[in-house]
């Protein structure tokens, strides 16, 4: 099975219904386009990030702002908090400020290591960020819905009225089902290659399997029985389909096989009897061997009254395996199917009106063991030694040259919306949705369309596809003529693997539906129907498959999550840091702190840095941003460190001081331009030891 062609990849809006209505909104598009959006989310989130950086200092500025007297350390860890810096420069200033003041006030090192934490966390948690944003774009090994204008079923009785029969379909189905199945069925998850996990939503079917009792009469077993049961399967997670709540349909199938005994149910006659079997005249003196395990048959015809036969004389030269099949439905409604009907009714001892009974035929031939074989389907215990070049070489051939298996087929649907009476009996596959059934008749359209899907799929997807296409594992091992040996329980590996073969058919035959059958089988167009009603038309929509490439899939919720998200935190950061500051009721709300991260910042501390330097006449001395009260030239600020003995004081005159704390703030401007000084500054200069000494 090949990966899904990008053709049929639906592009657009869609959802998966496996991840609900909400988180399940994906939109389908380019490799192309899925690269350039996560460029452009990975810019927008660290934009986010940034904001939000932003407010986490603003909160922590705010948060120490308590207006009380503290050391200088405060003070600077209080003004850089105030210049908003990002984390890096957070943590590597404040290490600069424990170096400095780390003999000079006390638990400097708690005090300070708080910061460069906190940054480190953020990054962090920045980091965890970008990556998740690039999870609302996927671009690999995508679940995408299959949009295909051929979706199509097929229609048995138009293959039978046609007189085609099933062999196109299984033509073309039989090699790409043996492949799949070798390669991805049979091992752990993590061990299957490329294609399995790129292919359809689950990689394979899980089928338990268990010893039980036998399945039909017990003569009619020799030895145990072996269970090969799926157990519930949803459709959505084990098919990919893509069904609402109220269209979920679990499937079961459950097969049951034994080997069948030989002794009394197999002739040896003339050839002459079998012409129309052999294909040509009978050679002179050949024999065949007929198996009988159907129900005895008034027609006169010999081959009539057997189930299988094979000619001996082919059996004494051919030195690979042979398998014929023969297959009996319980239901009825298959005697109207025309050329699909069965070929055989079971004997009453293997009849069972609740499933339907296949029996598999292996012809040994010729082939020979290195070893004796146990496994009682493939006995070889009759020696066939023979000498070469004076060496004696061991060899063993098969205890008779046919076997059979005879395998009890149950199907089952369960419809979860009706709770305990949810499933059917267990049944054999009809040719359409059986009326009699209870739980059938609470089914929606597309249910419906579900059933039908699998009840004829089901017929080319049954335990005896692989032995049809001559697919087993004891054949592989012969090379030559010669197996070197077997399992004692070679019989029940064949049967796991042939019926995992039948999961990988029924895999292909579901998506092929949506896909539409025409693009593997050219004749498909003869015997398959456009969908005409609501389930069948919902149906053809509603197949989800795995695209390793192309294409990319763009989770609508993760998108406009993390536009909100990052839309509102950085509205918040410009709102609040660049603009509601300004605004006086605002600021009467949040203050004193607000004032505190107002005189906190750079503005501010320059204004101050210039009166303290006699330069310039300041008002807006309250606003984030001081002006001069006038165009003035400043000059550069003075870098000369006074004397610790020195102090220089710049004094205002007490009605400047008194006007200033009677100031309102609704007219800062003007009344700060009041504050400045009317009469010249004074200039204190204290004595210093210098001066006391020249005198």
């Amino acid at each position: 099975m090949s990966e899904l062609e990008a053709r049929f990849v639906k592009k657009g809006l869609w959802v998966n219904e496996a991840k609900g209505a909400v988180l399940g909104k994906v939109y389908t598009t380019e490799t192309r386009t899925g690269t350039i959006l996560v460029a452009l989310l990975a810019v927008f989130s660290s934009l986010a990030t940034a904001h939000l950086w932003n407010l986490v200092i603003f909160y922590c500025h705010q948060r120490r702002a308590h207006g009380r007297p503290a050391d200088g350390l405060f003070k600077q860890q209080q003004a850089l908090l105030r210049t908003l810096p990002p984390p890096t420069s957070l943590m590597t200033d404040t290490v600069k400020l424990w170096w400095s003041w780390r003999h000079r006030t006390d638990n400097v090192l708690l005090r300070c290591i708080i910061f460069p934490l906190l940054g480190i966390l953020f990054a962090a948690s920045t980091l965890t960020v970008s990556l998740t944003s690039s999870y609302i774009v996927d671009t690999t090994n995508l679940e995408v819905l299959v949009d295909s204008p051929s979706c199509a079923s097929i229609n048995l009785p138009r293959m039978a009225e046609t007189q085609l029969t099933a062999s196109t379909l299984v033509e073309n189905i039989s090699p790409v089902m043996e492949s799949y199945t070798r390669d991805c069925y049979g091992k752990e998850t993590s061990d299957l290659p490329s294609r399995c996990r790129n292919t359809f939503i689950a990689p394979n079917i899980p089928v338990k399997n268990a010893s039980v009792p036998c399945p039909f009469s017990e003569e009619m077993c020799d030895g145990e029985a072996l269970e090969l049961d799926s157990g519930l399967l949803d459709m959505n997670h084990y098919f990919g389909l893509n069904l609402h709540k109220e269209d979920r349909l679990q499937f079961r199938k459950r097969t049951t096989c034994s080997i069948l005994p030989i002794d009394g149910y197999y002739d040896v006659l003339p050839a002459t009897d079998f012409d129309g079997l052999l294909g040509r005249g009978a050679l002179p003196e050949e024999e065949i061997i007929a198996l009988k395990y159907n129900a005895p048959s008034p027609s006169e015809d010999v081959q009539a009254k057997y189930t299988f036969a094979h000619s001996l004389a082919v059996s004494n030269i051919s030195q690979n395996y042979e398998f014929r099949v023969m297959q009996s439905y319980a239901s009825p409604d298959w005697e109207t199917a025309g050329a699909l009907a069965p070929r055989y009714a079971p004997l009453p001892s293997l009849a069972r009106q609740d499933a339907d009974v296949a029996l598999i035929a292996l012809w040994s031939n010729n082939v020979l063991y290195a070893k004796p074989v146990n496994d009682p389907l493939f006995a070889a215990h009759a020696n066939a030694s023979f000498v070469n070049y004076g060496a004696t070489f061991e060899q063993f051939r098969p205890d008779h040259p046919g076997r059979t298996l005879g395998c009890a087929q149950q199907w089952q649907f369960c419809l979860p919306k009706l709770g305990e009476n949810a499933c059917t009996p267990f049944m054999g596959v009809t040719l359409n949705i059986p009326q009699n059934v209870t739980q059938f008749s609470h089914t929606t359209s597309t249910q419906r369309a579900v059933i039908q899907l699998l009840l004829t799929s089901s017929v080319f997807a049954d335990i005896t596809n692989a032995p049809v296409s001559q697919y087993s594992l004891a054949g592989s091992a012969v090379q030559f003529g010669v197996a070197y040996e077997l399992a004692d329980d070679q019989w029940k590996k064949e049967l796991v693997m042939w019926e995992s073969a039948s999961w990988a058919a029924l895999q292909i035959l579901v998506s092929d539906y949506a896909v539409g059958p025409v693009h593997r089988d050219p004749l498909a167009d003869q015997y398959t129907d456009q969908p005409t009603s609501v389930g069948d038309k919902t149906l053809c929509h509603a197949q989800k498959m795995r695209k390793a490439g192309g294409f990319a899939n763009i989770s609508v919720f993760g998108l406009a999550f993390l536009l909100t998200v990052s839309g509102t935190i950085a509205l918040t950061d410009i709102i609040l840091l660049r603009f509601l500051i300004f605004l006086s009721r605002f600021r009467r709300a949040l203050a004193p702190k607000i004032d505190r991260w107002i005189q906190d910042g750079v503005f501010q501390l320059q204004r101050r840095a210039f009166e303290a330097d006699r330069k310039g006449y300041w008002v807006g001395l309250d606003n984030e941003i001081p002006t001069t009260r006038s165009k003035e030239l400043l000059g550069e600020l003075s870098s000369e460190v006074q004397p610790r003995g020195d102090a220089v004081v710049y004094a205002q005159s007490e009605q400047a001081s008194s006007m200033r704390d009677n100031t309102d703030s609704a007219s800062t401007g003007q009344k700060e331009a009041d504050l400045r000084p009317k009469e010249p500054l004074t200039v204190v200069e204290r004595e210093t030891s210098s001066t006391l000494g020249s005198k």
